[in-house]
């Protein structure tokens, strides 16, 4: 970065080197006093830390695989005998362009597709905050059918609700408090061939447990959320 020579450069990252060894010797003794304690610690939050970072990679990764293209879900609508019924209903999906899976489970079983369809996508950025005006991405995909990919800032709480009150302004039709929302629950299994060891894939699983759920996080009505199962191997 600053184009420096061979020689400068071993030299300055010598001195640092010196520096940082001569801090690190004198206190490796501390580690049989007690201080490992404080490295054990450490030690269980980098590996809790890179298990989940791993884990919601692989699991993004899957549900990559099990989406359906937008494209494939309106032939299945045209072609197949599908019914349009008053309401609203809001499929979450963290795959942009894509049918989420619990869109695909709903009209597989109840061959159904609401009267207005929203495929949501929140997509936090690598900014602590957007403006109002960069918060809405909407376009539509088929006759009833809307792709709505909301932005924010990773500082910001998304509120979904107040999302689509201002994507959809002048939409007389819209009873916000009776729109449903679909969200997928996934149930995470290992396989024969894991892309993590089973103890972090059983590690992982627990995180997601008791992480904080989509209701919450989204600010989503509770009352008006349906979650539909999905079944995830963390394979390799």
């Amino acid at each position: 970065r600053w184009k420096l020579g061979a020689v400068p450069t071993i030299t300055l990252t010598s001195l640092f080197l010196l520096v940082d060894a001569s801090f690190f010797s004198a206190n490796v003794l501390k580690i049989f006093e007690g201080a490992w304690v404080s490295l054990v610690i450490a030690l269980v939050m980098f590996t809790a830390m890179t298990t989940w970072r791993r884990g919601r990679f692989i699991l993004g990764k899957r549900l990559r695989e099990k989406a359906c293209p937008v494209s494939e879900f309106i032939q299945k609508v045209e072609s197949d005998d599908v019914h349009r019924v008053p309401g609203v209903a809001v499929f979450m999906t963290s795959v942009p362009d894509s049918t989420p899976p619990s869109l695909i489970h709903n009209l597989r079983h109840n061959h159904v597709v609401h009267e207005l369809t929203i495929l949501m996508t929140v997509v936090t950025e690598s900014i602590p905050f957007l403006h109002p005006d960069e918060r809405v991405d909407l376009k539509k995909v088929y006759d009833g059918v809307y792709a709505l990919t909301l932005h924010y800032g990773f500082m910001e709480r998304p509120d979904v609700p107040a999302a689509l009150r201002e994507a959809f302004t002048g939409w007389p039709s819209t009873d916000y408090d009776k729109l449903s929302y679909f969200l997928g629950r996934e149930t995470l299994v290992a396989s024969r061939n894991p892309a993590m060891n089973r103890w972090r894939t059983g590690l992982f699983s627990y995180m997601t447990q008791n992480s904080q759920k989509a209701t919450d996080f989204y600010q989503l009505p509770s009352e008006q959320v349906f979650e539909v199962g999905i079944l995830v191997e963390l394979s390799g």
